[in-house]
């Protein structure tokens, strides 16, 4: 979810003629924060952003004009974590924990006092719903309309998956006596998956508690589409990316090995091979377009997620976002930006995005606006695609 990135080069070669002259990026305005980010989510709909700053203690939402619309902190004795927004942009989750200070100076055990985490359910205005206490991971589904919580999480044992409605009732509970649980919502909101550590389990439950099947893995999902038709999941060993990812369908069989993202729709599905990345159609599995430029593949790492991978699509697969460089540029990464309806390709110069250090990328459902995030600098610069 935080698209925080340590950058790896792989390198791939473009296998058609591409127009350089292809797509139109406009800068609509940039920050730069004077504090880290902590965790970052863009609204897919809206195109709202959320970020928060466990340093700083403050939570800000920005509308895609940049403006500020509601901000959180900073506060004494709690600090923000992960945070969540709905497509629309209307709903938020944060959690909070007390501060490491609050702890110590007012002597709290916190294992016997429990969970230290508190979930706060919020409008887009910044007015909080309710708020509960919680443990573990927490996610809000697109529609905003639920709240996945990890191992230990709501009021369950610990070691239970919970899953709550939006006035923090809790629907459902999954014992999986984990403690490191990577959560992954469809598009519409229907289905979720989950996979489990240490006891290396893949999971799909339908939003009423069913679990439709179960599969061994070692891997992080990467990708799930509407409907939950097919789920991608890739390995956290970046030696192994090509090797070990796979993409399995809604009834649990491996369609195709190695490793890919989906578009939302399920119809789109970019693999990366050693000397290429491949955009194919589903079900068919067919070549659309083949791309190599030396790409930056990157596995998320943050301080809250690390579920995610530096290759974006467009919900109906029509744009690619990937970070990368031209075949024998030894200098920083560039931005391509890949209208694969029309076969263009727009690359954003390195002195505009220096991938050097940790990156992000985040693309509206319909490809029309880009968020990147470099880490390093603490800024965020906003793009209209077309």
């Amino acid at each position: 979810m935080f698209k925080t990135i340590i950058v790896m080069v792989i390198n791939f070669v473009m296998m058609f003629t591409i127009k350089a002259e292809a797509l139109q990026l406009k800068l609509l305005w940039e920050k730069k924060l004077p504090f880290a980010i902590t965790d970052l989510q863009m609204a897919g709909v809206s195109g709202d952003i959320i970020l928060s700053s466990k340093w700083s203690k403050q939570i800000i939402l920005y509308d895609k004009g940049g403006n500020e619309r509601f901000h959180w902190g900073p506060k004494v004795d709690r600090q923000p974590l992960e945070i969540g927004i709905s497509e629309d942009g209307n709903y938020i989750i944060y959690v909070t924990a007390w501060t490491e200070e609050y702890v110590w100076n007012n002597n709290i055990n916190l294992q016997e006092f429990g969970w230290n985490h508190k979930v706060h359910y919020v409008t887009k205005k910044g007015k909080e719903l309710w708020n509960k206490e919680v443990g573990g991971m927490l996610y809000l589904s697109p529609n905003g309309q639920l709240i996945a919580a990890g191992a230990g999480a709501g009021e369950g044992p610990e070691g239970d998956f919970v899953l709550m409605n939006s006035i923090g009732n809790i629907l459902w509970n999954y014992s999986n006596n984990s403690g490191d649980d990577n959560i992954i919502f469809s598009p519409d909101s229907n289905y979720i998956a989950l996979s489990s550590n240490p006891f290396y389990k893949l999971r799909l439950f339908d939003k009423s508690g069913n679990m439709l099947w179960e599969r061994p893995y070692t891997e992080g999902i990467v990708s799930i589409s509407e409907n939950a038709n097919y789920i991608s999941i890739c390995p956290y060993n970046y030696s192994e990316i090509r090797h070990n990812g796979m993409v399995y369908d809604k009834n649990g069989n491996v369609v195709i090995e190695g490793f890919g993202v989906l578009s939302g729709d399920g119809k789109s599905l970019l693999m990366l091979y050693t000397d290429k990345i491949t955009l194919m159609n589903l079900p068919q599995k067919a070549t659309i377009k083949e791309y190599s430029i030396q790409a930056a593949l990157s596995m998320i790492k943050s301080p809250i997620r690390e579920t995610s991978y530096l290759l974006e699509l467009s919900y109906d697969g029509r744009f690619v976002v990937v970070v990368g460089k031209k075949v024998g540029d030894m200098l920083n990464n560039n931005l391509f930006i890949i209208d694969v309806q029309e076969d263009k390709l727009l690359e954003m110069s390195a002195g505009v995005i220096n991938t050097d250090g940790r990156v992000g990328i985040f693309l509206t459902k319909d490809g029309k606006y880009l968020l990147v995030h470099i880490y390093e600098e603490h800024k965020i610069l906003y793009y209209q695609v077309y």
